[in-house]
């Protein structure tokens, strides 16, 4: 398969050599930087120079800038894509490039929030591309999606975006980022381990199984980061979200309002409980929050949530409490939610 690509993406980029010439477009006034950009370009584009200069490719010349893109792909398709998930702290050239590269070619989610094309990102990078060379791109980004070198979803959950939100060049490309999207969202949990976990997991998705699902804006910042979580959040049910997707997003739960902190934290609580929660880990919002915040938030914090939500967050926390080696600061936490279910 990745021989087919190496062979569609040589001949949609056929021609597409390094022009003679300067490189570097009109629009860079900076001499030192045009003067750098000159050099790293001068000759063939490796790892090292690609990794280091990609952010800087959208100063290219039109010509230059399909050149860079094809050494780029090249350079990725010549990669050991085992390699990347093998050892997370080689921070080799090889390894960085391969993120970089996918990352680069996603279009910036606070342009596809806002339905805008003025970003240099993935959605540029198409724009100056050719049909052909645009369909060669969305097959490189398919072969990741879809390789089984990859034991976590980073790099296949970033070629479903780049693909889904902007390359759909490609039928069967984009059919298969749907795919892998719709799945991230078709999450079946499988049985708890113990009786007791069983039952708790039953009792919160009892608790939340009616809790309205807020309107967007879900979020209440919206950088790059914040656009992203915007995003994929917006297209799934707390109850279906898969455990990783549900990690990948949970910063998203410090910006999130109360309504929406209501709707999702639960599939945290759950996937902690299930041992597949990885960063989600809701503790600092139900413990941090409540003992550091001053008593009008924490009211709005503990008001957002019913009776029957309030209860099985409680049932958590004390779960929790009994599983760490310092739970004071949970049990303080308790008291607060504890009185609050009382009243």
């Amino acid at each position: 398969m990745r021989k087919r690509v190496i062979r569609e993406v040589r001949e949609a980029f056929a021609g597409a050599e390094r022009p003679a010439g300067p490189v570097v477009g009109p629009d860079v006034s900076d001499e030192a930087l045009r003067a750098e950009l000159e050099r790293d370009f001068a000759g063939d584009l490796d790892a090292a120079v690609i990794r280091r200069q990609v952010f800087a490719a959208h100063h290219l010349t039109d010509d230059a800038f399909r050149w860079f893109v094809r050494s780029l792909l090249f350079e990725v398709l010549a990669l050991d894509w085992d390699r990347y998930d093998r050892d997370p702290l080689d921070s080799s050239d090889e390894r960085t490039l391969l993120h970089t590269s996918v990352y680069w070619l996603r279009p910036n989610p606070i342009a596809v929030h806002q339905c805008r094309t003025d970003y240099r990102d993935g959605i540029q990078t198409r724009l100056r591309l050719r049909d052909a060379e645009r369909a060669a791109v969305a097959r490189v980004l398919h072969l990741l999606l879809e390789s089984e070198a990859f034991v976590y979803p980073t790099i296949p959950h970033l070629a479903s975006q780049a693909i889904a939100w902007c390359w759909r060049d490609d039928p069967a490309a984009s059919e298969a980022a749907e795919q892998y999207r719709a799945r991230a969202r078709a999450y079946r949990r499988p049985p708890a381990e113990t009786p007791d976990i069983e039952a708790l997991v039953q009792t919160i998705e009892a608790a939340f199984a009616d809790t309205p699902r807020p309107a967007s804006p879900l979020l209440t910042f919206h950088d790059e980061e914040g656009s992203d979580y915007e995003l994929e959040l917006t297209a799934g049910d707390w109850q279906s979200l898969e455990p990783w997707l549900v990690s990948m997003t949970s910063t998203a739960f410090c910006w999130m309002g109360p309504a929406a902190f209501r709707y999702f934290v639960p599939a945290a609580l759950r996937a902690q409980l299930l041992g597949v929660a990885g960063n989600a880990d809701p503790e600092f919002h139900l413990v941090s929050c409540i003992n550091d915040d001053s008593p009008r938030k924490v009211r709005e914090r503990i008001d957002a949530f019913s009776p029957a939500e309030r209860s099985a967050i409680i049932a958590w926390l004390r779960w929790r409490a009994d599983h760490v080696s310092n739970p004071h600061s949970i049990r303080q936490a308790l008291a607060t939610w504890d009185a609050d279910d009382r009243s």
